[in-house]
């Protein structure tokens, strides 16, 4: 799932747009997962994780 992205300018329109935040919020909602855009995704530096418990602090990390 939106594994596939626009490269230049449309890409952060629609990283930023609030229906677009909305949709991907509803998609992933049912996995538990809570997502957001950060950043520029086209620099190539991208930064994440998935992990078994919930992160609630930097402590957790």
């Amino acid at each position: 799932m939106y594994s596939i992205w626009p490269d230049g300018s449309a890409a952060k329109c629609l990283a930023f747009s609030g229906l677009h935040i909305e949709a991907m919020q509803l998609l992933y909602a049912d996995l538990g997962v809570i997502n957001f855009p950060v950043g520029n995704t086209n620099t190539g530096g991208q930064m994440g994780g998935w992990f078994k418990a919930e992160v609630a602090s930097l402590a957790d990390l």
